[in-house]
């Protein structure tokens, strides 16, 4: 399951666009927390820290236990505006969950042996059709990711959401759950006629080359 984090965060006093300027300039990333039927409350996050766990994988995916009003809150990242030029982040949405909370995460799946999969050693592909299972689950069972073993798997072989094994508590609310998630297929041939002919030696050209 997924590691709860400590996200450091502040309280604003003020909102709106000068006051979000001063705080980018000052190094902060303004953020609001809502949810769990209470008012929204604006933070601010520094941004040298935001940056941090941008490099983490899977941070929408994350349980992260922030400060308010020195009181402990479990949240998760919702959502996180960039600047379209620089690309830094410029405002950060945060969600109040509880532990008895259903909540929609995404989650990162992995492919595990791929060194010993007789379909790949023989030249097969690895026909990836999703990387990341859209879940339901509590916020204190979130899995870091879902693994797929493909040892043993031949050419042909097809994943499904059906046919994954996921942990206790966690179920997958995509509506159909025969959709293929991966597939092991054949190497592509190249086609005999999209191959470049030999030339031809003629006649003709044999009685030129012998005159020169």
């Amino acid at each position: 399951m997924s590691s709860v984090r400590s996200l450091a965060v502040k309280a604003r006093t003020s909102c709106g666009t000068s006051e979000s300027r001063a705080e980018r300039l000052s190094g902060f990333t303004p953020a609001i927390l809502y949810g769990d039927k209470k008012d929204p409350v604006t933070l601010s996050i520094e941004e040298r820290i935001l940056r941090k766990e941008l490099q983490e994988p899977g941070i929408f995916s994350h349980l992260y236990t922030i400060k308010v009003d020195n009181k402990d809150q479990q949240v998760l990242i919702r959502d996180i505006q960039f600047h379209p030029v620089s690309d830094r982040p410029l405002h950060v949405d945060l969600l109040r969950v509880s532990k008895s909370s259903a909540i929609h995460v995404d989650v990162p799946l992995v492919f595990l042996n791929e060194d010993k999969c007789p379909g790949l050693k023989m030249g097969g592909v690895l026909n990836i059709l999703r990387h990341a299972l859209h879940v339901v689950c509590s916020p204190t069972n979130i899995p870091e990711h879902i693994d797929i073993d493909l040892a043993g798997k031949d050419i042909g072989y097809s994943c499904t959401l059906s046919s994954l094994v996921l942990p206790a508590g966690v179920t997958i609310s995509h509506l159909e759950k025969a959709e293929t998630v991966l597939t092991i297929v054949p190497p592509k041939v190249q086609d005999e006629s999209e191959e470049t002919a030999a030339p031809v030696e003629t006649e003709e050209s044999s009685e030129t080359e012998a005159s020169e």
